[in-house]
């Protein structure tokens, strides 16, 4: 994996969920293609898989810190569903507020983006898809 690049990158993996962290420098490598990995298992149509992608490149061109900086990203997915946490090291990615720069584009693509906290730790929440039953 992005270890082997020089980067720290862990992966869980169970049967609805996984979390990743890699270092900001490498978030542009790792993200997309493992959101986009996360939306085609979810059954997500070519569309909104497409937009899933521009998310994760968008997250990803904005999480891009100090090589110091650790993103982790929280998926879980269910049938026509993709949810993601996402937090760093060095704090949300700049212009993350929903009222941000980051905010309006993921507004565009994403069907719900909001800002949470969990144990002091600010985190920005991307839902891509409606749960289907």
């Amino acid at each position: 994996m992005a270890e082997e690049a020089g980067g720290s990158a862990t992966a869980a993996r169970h049967e609805h969920a996984a979390s990743i962290a890699v270092r900001g420098a490498l978030a542009a490598v790792v993200l997309p293609p493992m959101i986009a990995w996360l939306a085609a298992r979810a059954d997500l149509s070519v569309d909104r898989l497409n937009d899933a992608v521009l998310v994760g490149d968008a997250l990803a061109l904005h999480a891009q810190g100090s090589e110091d900086d650790r993103v982790r990203i929280d998926f879980s997915l269910a049938p026509g569903l993709v949810r993601f946490e996402v937090a760093s090291t060095g704090g949300l990615p700049q212009g993350a507020s929903p009222d941000g720069p980051l905010g309006s584009i993921l507004r565009r693509l994403a069907d719900d983006v909001r800002t949470d906290g969990v144990d002091g730790t600010s985190m920005l929440v991307v839902h891509i898809g409606v749960l289907r039953d």
